[in-house]
């Protein structure tokens, strides 16, 4: 494994050598480091190494430089997928190699192996309490200092949590007024959409999925630094030329959201992909990729057919599609990894079928599905989870998805999205908690 400056390697009997072992002359490793107050020589660092690759849940790695110097070490403890945590330890042995950002990249890189290997978000550390460097450097990598079961007068138990927000992009469909099957609340106006925004910047939501049929969006994004916008393009009938409507839309939407660079630009109509116009509309994002005006493009779906073929075949970059605990269509066939195989950055929605899975009362369409929802909702309260929780731990159990859509009416539920995040631990789903009815997971199917 590698990150951008460094190697990591198992660590085996033969890396004890006399740079290792020189590490333990520093007087500041021997100050915090409980091992190092007795002398060590070559024969207790082999052992060291011996024991600890032999341990069950437990990793050790070697910190390599590019030119395959051991810098550093890099241990993981009691890895448990069920409670959600592992317990690390690093030491950085080269001192020339010391508060040059070593930790930090190191560290990071960890914190999304143990989410992407092991689905755990919470990554665990002592440090004593005089060791103030130590502490307000872990603090610049967003560990927090939490409560300890024992009481450890001498440390500290700090942890850092897995960059979630990175993956939650906030959808705006909600800023429609009847939009979602569970909205009883009046048109969201524009002081409202202006609160939704800052305050999902200011809680690290900073990308934001947006389109020309959602809303007018005029006054909603300020000048944010932050904020990334995907764009979603449906286009209007009869267009007879495709480039000078494109280039409309790039210009209006720049400045609605001050903005001069996309993330993405997303086609917004499957049926489109069946037409011959197709081909015309994606080279001429693809010129907008070339040109930086967008970073990404790709397509939103509601069907699954063919959607391989059309990625390669357009070379596009990203696919937006439904996913949820009810529907799991992405994940059959092993269709998720078959895209991931090939590059595509996947973006699901949906993921509380439109607020169906939130409503208790629901319309007589769905009487006939009423089965699955009981199901559900005494499935998360034997599991003590929130109808939210319930959902949302269902798509992060899939670290492969690298967005999730998630609409939001109010600020209030923005902080319910960040509480959820927060409490998320990997648990087993039943399997047969699902639907393949396209009526029930189509929402164009609902008839209401």
């Amino acid at each position: 494994m590698k990150t951008k400056r460094f190697f990591l390697k198992k660590l085996s009997p033969k890396h004890a050598n006399s740079n290792y072992l020189s590490w333990f002359n520093n007087d500041d490793v021997k100050k915090f480091i409980l091992a190092a107050k007795n002398k060590i020589n070559l024969d207790e660092l082999k052992k060291f190494i011996k024991d600890n690759n032999s341990k069950k849940n437990t990793l050790l790695f070697g910190i390599f430089s590019k030119s395959q110097k051991h810098i550093g070490n890099i241990k993981f403890d009691e890895i448990d997928k069920k409670n959600n945590s592992v317990f690390l330890g690093i030491l950085i042995g080269d001192l020339s190699y010391r508060r040059k950002g070593v930790a930090t990249e190191i560290i990071n890189f960890f914190s999304k192996y143990f989410y992407l290997q092991y689905n755990i978000s919470n990554i665990l550390l002592g440090v004593d309490k005089k060791n103030l460097i130590a502490i307000k450097t872990y603090k610049k990598m967003n560990f927090r200092i939490v409560p300890q079961k024992k009481n450890i007068k001498k440390s500290l138990l700090m942890c850092k949590r897995y960059n979630f927000e990175e993956k939650v992009i906030i959808g705006t469909a909600q800023f429609i007024d009847n939009y979602g099957i569970n909205r009883v609340k009046e048109k969201i106006n524009l002081s409202q959409k202006k609160r939704i925004v800052k305050n999902s910047i200011k809680n690290n939501f900073n990308y934001f999925d947006t389109s020309n049929l959602y809303s007018d969006y005029i006054n909603v994004f300020d000048k944010y630094d932050k904020h990334k916008i995907i764009l979603k393009l449906y286009p209007e009938d009869n267009i007879k030329d495709y480039k000078l409507w494109i280039n409309k839309q790039i210009t209006k939407y720049q400045k609605i959201f001050n903005t001069k660079r996309f993330y993405a630009i997303i086609v917004h109509n499957e049926k489109f992909l069946q037409t011959p116009d197709f081909d015309i509309f994606i080279k001429l994002l693809i010129d907008l990729k070339k040109n930086h005006i967008t970073k990404k493009i790709g397509i939103s779906i509601y069907t699954f057919s063919s959607i391989l073929k059309n990625i390669k075949k357009y070379k596009l970059d990203i696919v937006q599609c439904p996913f949820s605990l009810i529907d799991r269509r992405l994940i059959e066939n092993n269709l998720l990894d078959k895209l991931k195989k090939i590059g595509t950055e996947v973006h699901v929605r949906s993921i509380f079928l439109q607020g169906l899975l939130f409503k208790k009362n629901v319309d007589p369409y769905f009487f006939k599905w009423k089965k699955i929802f009981t199901y559900f909702r005494k499935w998360t309260k034997n599991n003590h989870l929130s109808n939210l929780e319930g959902s949302l731990f269902f798509i992060l159990n899939y670290p492969k998805i690298d967005k999730i859509i998630i609409g939001v009416e109010d600020v209030n539920q923005i902080k319910a999205l960040n509480e959820a995040i927060n409490k998320y631990r990997y648990i087993e789903y039943p399997k047969d908690l699902k639907s393949s009815d396209i009526n029930l997971i189509n929402p164009t199917k609902w008839v209401l």
